[in-house]
Order: C-alpha cells, then sequence, then structure tokens
C-alpha cells in the first residue's frame, strides 16, 4: 500500500496530525462539559425540544380555535371542550345573533382565521419533523455495515460488491413492527424480501433513486428511540446522475457520513457528489468515516503516515474545497474505524454472533472508542443541526403570528372600546329621543283636536257662505233660464219640472265643487301643520315620511246631495193678480219685515205656504209666530179683503183731508191700480213664478242648511282624523323602531362588554407564548448560535 500519493499520484509530505486518536478521544471528553452535559444524550435534547415546540403550537393552535370559535359566534362544544365556559357560550350566541357589530368585523376573524391553516401545517410537519442522516460512498466501502453497527442490528444487507443498489431508509416503529414499505406506497413487505428488493445481486431491475423505507422496532435502538432516521444509499460510483439523489433524498438531510475505504483515498465521484450537495445545501454536516482501518493496521510501520495522509486529505476537503467548517472542527469530523468490527462485538453482546467469526485485531478497542466518539460527536452535531434547521424557523413564524394576531387583538379591543363609547353616546341621545318624542306626542294629539275644532268653525263660516253665494248665482240662473213660459196648466207642469231638474243639475253640480274649493285651502294648511309638527320631534327619513303622507292625499271633495225635487215638491205657484197696493199685501209686507227681523234675533222660522182662492186674494200666513201677531194680521186681513176696508179707509182719509183731496187720492190709486192690471200678462207671470220659484227653493235650502254645515264638518274632521291617524301611526312606528334601536344599543353594549373582557385573556395568553417561544430560543436555539 502506497500512503504517501495522493488520488493523481502525487508525492506528499505527511501531515503534522496527532499520531492517535487522543485528540478525538479529548474532544469528546470536551463535548461532555459543553452546554448539554445535563443530558444523558445529545439525541434527547432534540426530543425534548420537538416536544417543547409541538406543545407550543398545539397551544398556539387551541388559542386560534378559541379566537375564531369566539369571534365567529359558532360554538360547538363537542369538539371544543375548552370553550365550555358561560360567558363564552353567550357571547358567541351574541355575535352570532348581532352581526351587525362594527367593531368584529369579518376582515378581522378571516384575518385571524388565515393562521389556523398554517399552524395546523406546521404541527404537521413537527409531528413528521426527525433527526436524519444520509450515508454515502463508494461501492462495498461499508455504509450498510456503518448502520447496522450504529443501530446494533443486522438490518441492512451487507457483504462484498454491490452492496445496496437503492436508498434504504431505517426509521424507528412505535408499534414494534419490522417491515419493508415502498415509497409512494402503503402495502406493508416482509423484511425477508430486504435481500431481493435491495440487493445489488437481485436480478430485478430498479432505478438507484427509489427509495425503501426500513420499519424497525424503536426499542432495539436508541437511535431509533431518539427519532433518527438513517438513510443508507447506492454507491456514488454507481451514476453520475447525483442531482435527482440530492433532490429526491438529500435535501432535509441534517448530517452527511462520507464512508470512504481506509485502503484508498478519496476520489473524485467522492468530491464531486459532496460538492453538488454543497451547491444545494449551502453548509452541510459531513462526517468521513475512513472505514476498513482494522485493515490498515496489519502494517503498523506505516499505519500513523497512512492515518496523517488521510486526515490531511479529508481536512483539505471540508476546510479547503468544500468550506463546511473550519480546522477544529474538522478535526471533530474525521475518523477512522473499522464498522465490521463493531457490529461484529455489538451483535456478540446480543448473543447473535460468535467472536470467533471476526478475529480480534490489534488495536480493536481503540478503533471501538473511535467509532464510539463518532457515535457522539454525531449525536451533538445532528441533534443541533436538526434543532437549529427544524425548529428556528418555527420559532420565528410562531413570534410572528402571536404578534400579529397580539396586535390584532389589541386594534379589535380599542375598536370595541371606541364602539362602546359611540354605543353608550347614541344611546343616551336615542333614549332622550324617545322621552322627548313621546311627551311632544301627547302634545300633538291636544293640538289635532284643536285644529280640528277650529277648522270646523271655519269650514262652517265657509260653507255659509258659500250657500249664500248660491243662492244669488241660483236667481241669476232661474232668472236667465231661456225654456219658453206659458201659462197652460199641462205645459206649466212640464214647464216646472223641467226648472227643477236643471237647477237641481246646477246646484249638485257646482255647490259640493265650490264649498270643497272654498275650504281646501284651509284643510291642506292645516294638514301641513299637523305633518309639520309631527316631523319636528321625528328622525330625518320619518320627517321625508310624513310630508310625504300630507303631499300625497288625494284632493278633500265634499259629498252632499241637495234634494231639488224633494224640496220643491210642494211648491205651487200663484199666478193671479195681485195689486201691488192692496191692503193685503201692505199688511203682508209688514208682515215680512218682523219676520225678517225674528229671524235675525234668533226665533223659530215661519214656514209660508201660498194657496189660490177662487172667491179672494191669496193671503200669506204666519204660522209658528207669537199669538198677537197672527191674531192682529188675520183679523186686518179679513177686514181688508173687501168692500168694508175700503169704505172704511175712505172715511178715515175723507175726515182728515176733504173730498178734493180723497178724490185724487183714489182717482190716482186707481190709475195705478189700472196700470198694473194692463201690464199683468204672460212675461209679468213669468217673472212672478220665477221670483216665487227662487223664493221656495231659497226658504227649503236655508232649512237644510244647517244638515249639510254639520254633515261637511264631519267630513272635514273625519278627514283629519284620517290624517292624524296615519301621522300618529307614523310616528308610533318611529318611536317603537327607535325604542327598539334603544334596546338593541344596550343589548350590543353588553356584547361590546364581554368581547372586551374576552379579548383580554386572549391577548394574555399569546403574551405567554410570545414568551414560551422566546424561552425556547433562549434553551435550544441561543447555545448553537
Amino acid at each position: 500500500m502506497d500512503v504517501s500519493l495522493t488520488p493523481n499520484g502525487e508525492n506528499e509530505e505527511p501531515y503534522s496530525h496527532p499520531k492517535s486518536p487522543s485528540s478525538n478521544r479529548l474532544c469528546a471528553a470536551n463535548a461532555k462539559h459543553s452546554d448539554f452535559s445535563d443530558f444523558s444524550s445529545p439525541l434527547q435534547r432534540f426530543v425534548e425540544a420537538k416536544a417543547k415546540i409541538q406543545d407550543i403550537y398545539r397551544r398556539i393552535e387551541r388559542c386560534i380555535d378559541k379566537i375564531v370559535l369566539i369571534l365567529g359566534g359558532k360554538l360547538c362544544s363537542t369538539q371544543y371542550q375548552l370553550f365550555t365556559e358561560p360567558s363564552h357560550v353567550r357571547l358567541a350566541s351574541h355575535l352570532e345573533s348581532a352581526s351587525t357589530c362594527s367593531s368584529v368585523e369579518s376582515s378581522v376573524l378571516a384575518h385571524v382565521e388565515s393562521y389556523k391553516a398554517g399552524v395546523s401545517q406546521i404541527n404537521g410537519m413537527l409531528s413528521r419533523d426527525h433527526m436524519k442522516v444520509v450515508f454515502f460512498g463508494r461501492t462495498s466501502n461499508g455504509k450498510s455495515t456503518v448502520v447496522n453497527a450504529m443501530l446494533h442490528s443486522k438490518v441492512l444487507p451487507y457483504g462484498m460488491g454491490h452492496t445496496t443498489r437503492c436508498f434504504l431508509q431505517v426509521e424507528g416503529s412505535s408499534s414494534g413492527q419490522k417491515c419493508l414499505v415502498k415509497e409512494g406506497s402503503e402495502d406493508n413487505i416482509s423484511l425477508d424480501s430486504i435481500d431481493k428488493m435491495a440487493h445489488a445481486f437481485c436480478s430485478q431491475e430498479m432505478g438507484e433513486d427509489v427509495l425503501f423505507r426500513v420499519l424497525w422496532p424503536k426499542t432495539d435502538s436508541r437511535l431509533l428511540q431518539n427519532e433518527v432516521v438513517l438513510v443508507d444509499s447506492p454507491g456514488i460510483d454507481v451514476t453520475p446522475q447525483f442531482d435527482e439523489w440530492i433532490d429526491k433524498h438529500c435535501l432535509d438531510a441534517d448530517v452527511f457520513v462520507l464512508v470512504c475505504n481506509a485502503e484508498a483515498t478519496l476520489t473524485n465521484a467522492e468530491k464531486k457528489f459532496f460538492q453538488r450537495v454543497k451547491a444545494k445545501l449551502s453548509k452541510p454536516n459531513v462526517f468521513i468515516l475512513n472505514n476498513r482501518w482494522d485493515v490498515c493496521m496489519m502494517e503498523s510501520e506505516m499505519v500513523d503516515q497512512l492515518r496523517h495522509q488521510h486526515t490531511k486529505r479529508c481536512m483539505d476537503f471540508l476546510v479547503e474545497e468544500l468550506q463546511v467548517c473550519d480546522e477544529v472542527e474538522a478535526k471533530n469530523r474525521i475518523f477512522f474505524v473499522s464498522a465490521r468490527e463493531v457490529l461484529c462485538r455489538r451483535l456478540q453482546r446480543k448473543g447473535i454472533a460468535s467472536p470467533s467469526l471476526m478475529p480480534v485485531m490489534n488495536g480493536a478497542e481503540e478503533r471501538l472508542e473511535e467509532f464510539e466518539n463518532f457515535e457522539r460527536q454525531f449525536e451533538l452535531c445532528i441533534s443541533k443541526s436538526a434543532i437549529l434547521t427544524k425548529f428556528d424557523s418555527h420559532v420565528e413564524k410562531g413570534k410572528i403570528i402571536c404578534d400579529d394576531i397580539y396586535e390584532t387583538l389589541n386594534n379589535l379591543q380599542k375598536n370595541v372600546k371606541s364602539e362602546k363609547e359611540r354605543c353608550v353616546r347614541t344611546y343616551s341621545k336615542k333614549e332622550e329621543m324617545v322621552r322627548e318624542s313621546r311627551s311632544r306626542m301627547s302634545e300633538f294629539l291636544l293640538h289635532i283636536k284643536n285644529a280640528a275644532n277650529n277648522l270646523g268653525i271655519e269650514v262652517q263660516e265657509q260653507i255659509s257662505k258659500e250657500f249664500n253665494d248660491q243662492m244669488i248665482r241660483l236667481d241669476n240662473f232661474v232668472e236667465h233660464y231661456a225654456e219658453k213660459f206659458t201659462v197652460d196648466p199641462c205645459l206649466m207642469n212640464a214647464y216646472k219640472k223641467e226648472l227643477i231638474n236643471q237647477v237641481d243639475c246646477v246646484i249638485n253640480a257646482e255647490l259640493p265643487e265650490r264649498c270643497s274649493s272654498r275650504v281646501l285651502r284651509q284643510i291642506l294648511t292645516t294638514e301641513r301643520k299637523l305633518a309639520g309638527t309631527i316631523a319636528d320631534f321625528l328622525p330625518q327619513e320619518a320627517r321625508e315620511k310624513a310630508e310625504m303622507i300630507a303631499q300625497t292625499r288625494e284632493a278633500f271633495e265634499f259629498t252632499f246631495t241637495v234634494p231639488c225635487v224633494q224640496l220643491l215638491n210642494d211648491f205651487q205657484e200663484d199666478l193671479d193678480f195681485r195689486f201691488s197696493l192692496g191692503i193685503s199685501r201692505l199688511l203682508s209686507a209688514i208682515s215680512k219685515e218682523r219676520f225678517f227681523r225674528m229671524l235675525l234675533q234668533g226665533e223659530r222660522r215661519p214656514q209660508i205656504t201660498a194657496h189660490a182662492d177662487d172667491t179672494s186674494e191669496s193671503s200669506v200666513m204666519f204660522t209658528d209666530s207669537p199669538a198677537i201677531s197672527s191674531a192682529l194680521i188675520r183679523s186686518a186681513s179679513v177686514v181688508a179683503d173687501g168692500g168694508v176696508g175700503f169704505l172704511l179707509l175712505c172715511t178715515v182719509v175723507k175726515k182728515v183731508v176733504g173730498w178734493p183731496v180723497l178724490i185724487t187720492i183714489v182717482a190716482i190709486y186707481e190709475l195705478v191700480y189700472l196700470y198694473e192690471r194692463l201690464c199683468w200678462n204672460d212675461r209679468a207671470k213669468e217673472r212672478a213664478f220665477k221670483h216665487q220659484f227662487c223664493d221656495h227653493l231659497g226658504y227649503k235650502v236655508k232649512l237644510l242648511e244647517s244638515t249639510i254645515v254639520e254633515t261637511c264638518r264631519h267630513q272635514v274632521a273625519r278627514e283629519i282624523k284620517e290624517l292624524s291617524s296615519r301621522l300618529t301611526e307614523l310616528a308610533n312606528e318611529e318611536l317603537e323602531t327607535i325604542q327598539l334601536e334603544v334596546e338593541e344599543l344596550k343589548r350590543k353594549g353588553e356584547t361590546l362588554d364581554e368581547v372586551s373582557s374576552v379579548i383580554t385573556p386572549m391577548k394574555n395568553n399569546l403574551a405567554m407564548l410570545r414568551g414560551d417561544l422566546d424561552n425556547f430560543r433562549n434553551n435550544y436555539l441561543r447555545p448553537y448560535l
């Protein structure tokens, strides 16, 4: 064996290195006094750190679930046992029903809930996290033997030649099951088939990058108990396609172990592979095992020189070429071992192999001690690497999550406080509005009554005026009635009937409309005032509704009828000649003057009846007048109806003025009588007929006027009542709405108090989790930084 040659065949000066493994033992002793000396194994620190970080993230996930549950108002006690507090139940129901709360916005809930999937994913990653070591080297360098030696069991097939033809990942089985599982499959294969599936002598063709998971009982190995996964690989001289291997199986590795053959030096293939690893992983943790060192010990005179040569080349490779460590660290990364010796010894201790199967070579104890030193350094390195690479990012992510949710809850609590203050102000304002509105509502009802009474008086006056005006217009209409008048009794009845119908149409067409138009302005003014009065103590929207109610009502119209046909049924015209200066006419005029005076004084109204007498003039009789006046008028009329009256009058005049004057007066009187008698033609009779017709109709309408006025007053009162009812209903609805808003504001305030009270412990919980993450960093990460 030429120990002075490099892989290129060049001579090389021996590297000044201790000639015994005492330096490695010293490093191992120093490691025992490191920061983790209180642990029985560095691997246990990873297990403990993993349990700690898993517990923190489970608590973070529960905290997020709690926040989402309470703020979302979706309580499910069967799934979340931590939400059994009555206050949380009440709060959830409040938030579910009062979704209008502006503080608990959906964006806040969505923001908090967005972390839930990420935290669940991290929890899943933590449950799958383990420490992973991958063994590489050329074919037959003893990679599988090293794995078996570290596991203290014959797990993987090993032997001369191309032993392993695919990747074999040994991991612990909690159930104690021993089986083989192909990557991407859930089917368990008997471990007896491992030689067939993974041994290079197998005739079945299979790609070198295929991975088989080898499940081995955790109780059989301390490494497996502490969640270490060991990956054996095909020889790197089998194929130059390293990139696929690295991408599929090496990116999550914590430690790489290069198993070399101590009988040769580092090859370019081995260097090239790790340079590819360095390009993808930046700074991988690499251990170099110079295996089969027991064979080299056969040439004892050259062993130290050979050791120095291997050590220098390995250190140059780690420090200069890969630049993954310095010289001090590199000394604890290079070891000279015999994996076969270690495996045989450990199998012998378990009673599996016979000591006679493996002869004891010189220096076996030192090689065993160096292998154990490698295991200690490996455990320190893989524990440190796994903790840093697998937990550091999770710690930072957890701190970001806690800080962000804490800030979100803090802002939410501020918004809740601000919303509560706004609710209190709005509650006080609306409560005062309700009290004031109810007080003014009582005043409004009284105002309606007064307005209706005042409007009734105004209506009575206007209707009376309109009746008088209508009778004047009616006189003019009758006077200009163009139908031909005749005194023939048959034609007279038709003329009278047609005139009555025309008058009925005119008066019933004009009078209600004119009465309505006369009082419409007053009614509209009153309605607007009522709407304005009630709108003064209502919200703006209700004011617009009140104004709309007053504006959109149909135009008011009186509905009444003057039954002219019935009123004129008893009309009987008197077309006989009546001398205007007749004594009966003079007495009638005097009686009429007294009659109208009694009307003005409020006495009872007389009824006027006209009748015809074939032998005498028609007399006008006053009924229901005082008894004395009635007797005097009747006596005078009887006297004046005959010549007795005329003689008595002449006698009185003759005694006063004498015969000449009397004769002159009589002559003038007779001339006047003759003139009137000659003028009494059909036209005079028509004028007399129309005058009697208008007088009779006016009297009848006057009697009916009070009833019609009262009817109109009732119609106006009904109109005002309908409007006031609608306005009152609107006001009551608005007040009820405001009252409901007041109650809702009260409930909302209580809900906001509960939200604020629940947010505080949530924030405290997040602050505690944030502190736990800081403690985790100080206890588990900072010693390595």
